[in-house]
């Protein structure tokens, strides 16, 4: 079913709901879908740079919008050293926004 089969729909019950709403509502709705679902996954590769902390999402080539991303999972490290990934333990302190490492 298109988005614009389900407003077709929903005008049937609710004629004075815009369209626009009805898109946000449906897009809202997808959003949750794919978080309670995780249907939708990825990975990325960054080329780490010394002393730099954090990396833009966009900078992968399979993220156009940083919205895009719902739940970061799991981040490994690999030195050209090593033959297999190593987990990057789950950072637990605070970033302040002008901390630009």
């Amino acid at each position: 079913m298109t988005q614009q089969q389900m407003i077709e729909l929903i005008q049937e019950s609710y004629p004075n709901v815009g369209e626009t709403q009805m898109r946000l509502l449906i897009n809202n709705a997808l959003d949750e879908f794919s978080i309670e679902t995780k249907m939708l996954s990825g990975h990325g590769t960054f080329t780490p740079v010394a002393d730099q902390r954090e990396y833009a999402l966009t900078a992968l080539s399979t993220i156009s919008d940083a919205d895009d991303v719902l739940e970061i999972k799991k981040i490994d490290f690999k030195d050209n050293s090593e033959s297999t990934d190593r987990p990057i333990p789950r950072f637990s302190g605070m970033i302040y926004n002008e901390d630009t490492t």
